[in-house]
């Protein structure tokens, strides 16, 4: 296995190569991932995750895939919490997945507003069961407008000595795009109704 300069610690871009290249002119019917899985189990040791022989969630494994590809063209190490470290420019996997946003609590009875709550995330969550409480044919943008539309967050964020009793509404600002927005379809259980996942 490749190493950072530093010495110490795999890096996991040839490993990906590799994978993608068999991907790509291979003929195996199983993709070779041995070599990824190994960088991961060592970068991740400490935390006991993603250790050989045992099974991750897919988003989790694609996830921390990212994060150490950011964390490699930043030049911090994973434990140093490189994740939080803002790349300009934009290292790759920033760039191509990573969606910047705020949240932003607005009442609806006298349009107080909170503080803008920051989120930067590779994956954007969708609870399935919110998304199919729609009309049958609704596409997926629309889906995703509903569920925010229905999204309170409580009380009024005014805090004025007169507070104000009103209900609220979430607001989303989206502040940059990813090139590819990956999702994350989360299941209410592990196995979930053959009807409700076709």
């Amino acid at each position: 296995l490749e190493v950072a300069a530093q010495g110490s610690l795999p890096m996991i871009l040839p490993p990906l190569e590799t994978l993608f290249a068999n991907y790509k002119y291979g003929d195996d019917l199983v993709l070779p991932a041995d070599d990824v899985r190994q960088v991961l189990s060592t970068l991740y040791a400490r935390a006991g995750r993603f250790q050989m022989g045992e099974i991750d969630d897919a988003t989790e494994v694609l996830e921390a895939i990212l994060t150490i590809i950011h964390c490699e063209y930043c030049g911090i190490q994973l434990e140093d919490h490189g994740d939080d470290k803002v790349c300009t420019p934009r290292c790759p996997a920033c760039a191509v997945f990573k969606a910047s946003f705020f949240d932003q609590t607005i009442c609806n009875k006298c349009r107080a507003t909170s503080d803008p709550t920051p989120n930067d995330e590779f994956l954007y969550r969708v609870y399935v069961s919110e998304a199919l409480q729609g009309p049958r044919n609704e596409g997926l943008q629309t889906a995703l407008k509903r569920i925010l539309d229905s999204e309170t967050s409580g009380k009024c964020p005014s805090d004025g000595p007169g507070q104000c009793k009103g209900t609220t509404r979430v607001s989303r600002c989206c502040l940059e795009l990813p090139e590819i927005l990956a999702m994350n379809l989360v299941w209410a259980s592990e196995r979930p109704d053959q009807k409700v996942s076709q």
